[in-house]
C-alpha cells in the first residue's frame, strides 16, 4: 500500500536523505545537501560564514596559519581525516605532498634554548587529574600537522607528547611566558620527528629496492624494541598491565601508551639506519685515537659532583587549607626522620609521580634536579638525613638525600675507554646523520600543513 501512496513515497526518500546527509561536516563538501536545498552547503568552503564563525579567528576553526612558517613551504590545508590510529597511513583526503626546497638543516624551527634535552619520564604536570579527565573523556582526534616523504604523517598529538616528555617542561606550565616556550618547544620537536620520518622513509625506500624481504624485518624488531621497553616501564613503577601504565602514569601526563609506542620504534628504525652507515667505519677506532680523545677532551672526564635522593610531595589542593596542609606534611616528615621506610611512605601519600618510582627524585646533577626549585636542598642535605619541609608553587616537598658523591677525574682504566669508544662513534653518528637529513631536508618532498 506503501509503494502505492505518493506522499508515502517521497517521505521516504526524504527520510534516507536526511539520514546520509548527517554526517556533513565542515571538512567535506556535501552534494546531498546541495541536492535537497539547492545551496551550497554551510559547511562547505567558500560558503557564508556564520556570526559566530565571524568572530572565531581563523586558527581556532583549524584554516591555515596566515603567515608562512620560516623555511617550510606551506602547502594548500587538506580535509581533515577521519578518526584512526595515529600509525595508519597517509589518508587518501589529504593534499599530495610538495618538494621542499633547498631547506638548511637548523633553519627550519627554532631551538628552544634548553638544548636537546633527553626527555625524562613520567613527570607529573601540576594539572594530572584534569589531563586525565580530558583524555579519558574526550573522542580521539587526528589532526595532520605534517607530511613527510611517501606518505609518512606527523600529527599535532605527537608532537605535543614529544613536548610534555621534556624535562624542562613542567616548568614552563609555571612561567609567564609559558605560552612561547611550549610553542618553541613544539617546534623544535616537530623538527625532530620530520627528521625522523625523513630517515625512516630514505631508509625502506633504499629497502624496497635493494633488500625488500628485510624490510619486515626492521618493523619487527622495532615493534619487539617497544614491548621491551613498555615493559621495563611497568616493572619499573609496579604495574601489572599496559592498561594500567598508561591510565595512571601515562594519561595524567598527558601521554598514551599509543603515541610512545610508535615514537620509541620509529626512533628505533631511524637510529638503527644510522648506526648501519658507521658500524664498518668505527671498527676502524684504536687505542691511540682513544688516548688522544682523553688527552685532549679533559672536560669530559670531570666526575660532576652527583647526588641520589627521594622526594614525598603533598599537594595543596589535597586540603581544605593550607595550614592542613602542612600540618599532614610535617607528620609525614617526622615519620621519615624517625626511620620509616621513605619509599614506603612516597607510595602511601605522594601526590605526584615520586611513588610511581618508590620516591627516587628526578636528576642526579645540578641542572638536573626536577623541580628546579629543589635544587640546593637536595645538594645541601647530608645522606641519610631528611630535609625541613620545603614549599613550592602547589605544594610542600619533603626529600632525603641517599648518596652524594664530590667531582672528581676518571682514571682512563677499561671502562673509562670502551666509554670513549661509544663517544668517538656517537660523534660519528652525529656527522653522518647531519650529513644526511641536511641532503633529505634539502630534496625530500616535506609539506607542513599547519603549525601554530
Amino acid at each position: 500500500m506503501d509503494a502505492t501512496n505518493p506522499r508515502r513515497r517521497w517521505a521516504h526518500r526524504l527520510a534516507i536523505l536526511t539520514l546520509l546527509c548527517a554526517g556533513c561536516t565542515g571538512d567535506r563538501s556535501c552534494r546531498l545537501c546541495e541536492t535537497l536545498s539547492g545551496k551550497t552547503c554551510s559547511g562547505r568552503p567558500g560558503s557564508p560564514a556564520t556570526a559566530e564563525e565571524k568572530k572565531e579567528p581563523a586558527k581556532a576553526r583549524g584554516q591555515a596559519p596566515s603567515e608562512p612558517v620560516p623555511g617550510y613551504p606551506v602547502g594548500p590545508v587538506g580535509p581533515a581525516p577521519s578518526p584512526s590510529p595515529i600509525i595508519a597511513p597517509t589518508p587518501p583526503a589529504l593534499p599530495t605532498p610538495v618538494e621542499s626546497k633547498a631547506t638548511p638543516r637548523g633553519e627550519v624551527l627554532p631551538t628552544p634554548g634548553t638544548g636537546d634535552a633527553t626527555p625524562a619520564a613520567f613527570v607529573m604536570p601540576p594539572n594530572a587529574a584534569a589531563m586525565k579527565q580530558f583524555i579519558l573523556n574526550s573522542k580521539p582526534q587526528v589532526k595532520v600537522v605534517a607530511i613527510v616523504g611517501k606518505g609518512n604523517i606527523v600529527t599535532d598529538e605527537e608532537v605535543w607528547q614529544m613536548v610534555r616528555q621534556r624535562p624542562d617542561h613542567r616548568d614552563a606550565l609555571t612561567s609567564s611566558d609559558r605560552e612561547t616556550r611550549e610553542l618553541e618547544m613544539y617546534r623544535y620537536e616537530l623538527k625532530k620527528i620530520i627528521e625522523r620520518e625523513l630517515l625512516v622513509d630514505d631508509m625502506f625506500a633504499k629497502m624496497k629496492k635493494n633488500k625488500p624481504g628485510a624490510i619486515e624485518e626492521i618493523r619487527e624488531y622495532a615493534s619487539k624494541t617497544a614491548d621491551r621497553n613498555l615493559r621495563d616501564y611497568r616493572r619499573r613503577y609496579g604495574f601489572a598491565t599496559e592498561k594500567e601504565l598508561e591510565e595512571k602514569a601515562l594519561v595524567p601526563q598527558g601521554l598514551t601508551v599509543n603515541v610512545l609506542r610508535r615514537q620509541i620504534e620509529r626512533n628505533t628504525v631511524a637510529m638503527e639506519y644510522i648506526r648501519s652507515m658507521v658500524r664498518e667505519q668505527a671498527k676502524g677506532i684504536g687505542l691511540g685515537d682513544v688516548h688522544e680523545y682523553y688527552v685532549k677532551n679533559p672536560d669530559k672526564f670531570q666526575t660532576p659532583e652527583r647526588v641520589k635522593w627521594q622526594d614525598l610531595f603533598i599537594a595543596f589542593g589535597k586540603f581544605a587549607t593550607p595550614e592542613e596542609a602542612y600540618r599532614h606534611a610535617e607528620e609525614i616528615r617526622r615519620q621519615a626522620v624517625a626511620g620509616a621506610d621513605f619509599a614506603a611512605l612516597s607510595k602511601q601519600h605522594d601526590h605526584g609521580d615520586a611513588g610511581f618510582r618508590n620516591g627516587d627524585g628526578v636528576g642526579t646533577t645540578r641542572g638536573e634536579i626536577r623541580p628546579s626549585e629543589l635544587e640546593p636542598a637536595v645538594f645541601q642535605t647530608p645522606p641519610g638525613q631528611v630535609s625541613t619541609l620545603i614549599q613550592g608553587a602547589t605544594g610542600y616537598h619533603i626529600i632525603k638525600a641517599t648518596e652524594h658523591a664530590q667531582a672528581g677525574i676518571r682514571p682512563l682504566d677499561e671502562k673509562c675507554q670502551s666509554d670513549i669508544r661509544e663517544m668517538l662513534f656517537e660523534q660519528m653518528r652525529k656527522q653522518v646523520e647531519g650529513r644526511l637529513t641536511e641532503n633529505l631536508w634539502r630534496k625530500g618532498a616535506v609539506q607542513i600543513v599547519d603549525v601554530p
